[in-house]
Formats: C-alpha cells, structure tokens, sequence
C-alpha cells in the first residue's frame, strides 16, 4: 500500500470516527496527523513537546481548527493509540511513530492525490479513493471525446 500524505486524512469534524476503537485513541491520531501535516507534509516521528508547540498554534487560529474544539471534550490518549499498534512510541516521553496499521485503519478517511511524483497505481483499490487533478482533454478527429489524467493515464469519456 502507497502511504498517504497527512494532508491527503481528513480529520475535519468529529476527527476519525470509528475507526480506533475509542474516541480518545481517534483525537491522538488527528493530532499526530495535524502535527505532521504542519511540519512538512510527511510521516516523522514527533515528540510531546511538538504536539504542544502545534496545539498552541491551533488554538490561536480563528476559527479554531475541530480538533481544537474535540479537546474541549475528549482528552486525547497516545498510550492506547500505541497499544492497538496503530503507532510506535519509544519511552514514555519518546518520538510517536506511525506504522502500516494506522494508514489501513484511516483507509475510509483517505483521499490520495495522484501526481507525478506518485501516479494512482493500475490496480489501485476502491479505498483509499484516489483523485485525478490533472487532467488533460482528449481529442480524437478534432472533437473532444473526454479526459485523461497526466499523470497515470486514467481516462473518463465526455457525456453526452
């Protein structure tokens, strides 16, 4: 399996449901997630002290990101995001690592966005969904017949 961006997990909303087992391993995992997506855009180990730094910047934005609002009500749980493997941590204070479990669990909150750097594979599965952005006409004749990304070479016909 191809791993997602964070970006590419929406934790909008109430972040992650059902996906966890608890709603207090769910918010650990949207924090993880925003903490990633705001340092870079990819998968690092990260320490309590960004998740911190990261939750204060949260606060500050107007408005407030939901998963500041999902702490008014859930106390997020790093332990049990370790404990059903969805995550690795080292120590009790170490760096929080993701493993191929969480990607799998997330899988039905995953929109990829194929490019070039990471064309959708052919056989690429129904979830997580993949999404064409580039996509260039198809003209057969002089007449536009439908599109087809740049990138992997899907293609879709014109209605009508």
């Amino acid at each position: 399996m191809i791993e997602p961006r964070p970006s590419e997990i929406d934790t909008s909303g109430v972040p992650l449901v059902g996906t966890l087992g608890r709603c207090e391993t769910e918010v650990a995992a949207a924090l993880y997630i925003e903490v990633c997506k705001r340092r870079g855009d990819r998968w690092q180990p990260i320490r309590p002290r960004e998740v911190g730094e990261t939750l204060k910047e949260m606060t500050n934005e107007e408005p407030p990101p939901d998963i500041v609002l999902s702490l008014r009500i859930v106390m997020p749980d790093f332990f049990a995001l370790t404990k059903c493997g969805a995550v690795t941590m080292d120590g009790e204070h170490g760096p929080v690592c993701a493993t191929p479990l969480l990607f799998e669990r997330l899988r039905r909150y995953t929109v990829m966005v194929c490019s070039k750097d990471r064309p959708m594979p052919k056989d690429a599965p129904d979830e997580p969904m993949w999404v064409c952005r580039d996509r260039a006409p198809v003209v057969v004749d002089g007449a536009v017949t439908g599109e087809q990304c740049s990138h992997c070479g899907r293609g879709w016909e014109s209605e009508g």
